[in-house]
């Protein structure tokens, strides 16, 4: 999607073209080949090219347990959008967004399809956890995409977090920390 912004400077019309990346652009990048170990196209060369993000980061930052590289870009439907990219010393392998829009839990579905190919397949594993008040606005869809191993992505729209509006985690894995 792009939108077309028109400014007057100086008595003349500049017109420049900005484009919304989409959740496809971070699935794109971290979805892992059949018969690989890790996406050859998350390196972290690789990411530092994803056209649209604003980098925070001149590169990967060592924390606790892993790397990170923050930045913020233009999510389709999903307005301006914070992402931390988290991995191993040579390549990332998830990626934590925090969208400036608040989506309905019975939106979460809708919202990956728009954001997808129509070849990608969605399967609801878990949620919303209705017995645990953190976890009740939480949903984790299997995203699987021809020729790769699925991703899961968690998506959370909970009140106290991130201003109330929704967070979305993509992962290879399905973390234990997304049980109910």
């Amino acid at each position: 999607m792009s939108i077309k912004i028109l400014a007057v400077a100086a008595g003349l019309i500049v017109s420049t073209v900005v484009s919304a990346a989409s959740l496809q652009t971070v699935v794109n990048v971290l979805a892992i080949p059949d018969g690989h170990k890790l996406s050859p196209n998350a390196s972290w060369d690789a990411v530092a090219k994803i056209p649209g993000i604003k980098w925070r980061d001149t590169e990967p930052t060592p924390r606790a347990r892993d790397y990170i590289r923050s930045g913020a870009m233009q999510l389709k439907g999903l307005g301006g959008t914070s992402i931390t990219w988290s991995g191993l010393p040579d390549a990332a392998i998830g990626a934590d967004l925090r969208t400036a829009v608040r989506v309905s839990p019975d939106k979460y579905a809708d919202m990956l399809k728009a954001q997808l190919p129509a070849v990608t397949r969605l399967r609801l594993v878990q949620g919303p956890c209705n017995n645990d008040p953190i976890a009740r606005h939480s949903a984790v869809y299997e995203v699987a995409i021809p020729d790769r191993r699925p991703l899961f992505v968690r998506i959370n729209t909970r009140p106290g977090d991130n201003n109330g509006n929704t967070t979305i985690q993509v992962s290879p894995d399905r973390e234990s920390s997304w049980m109910c």
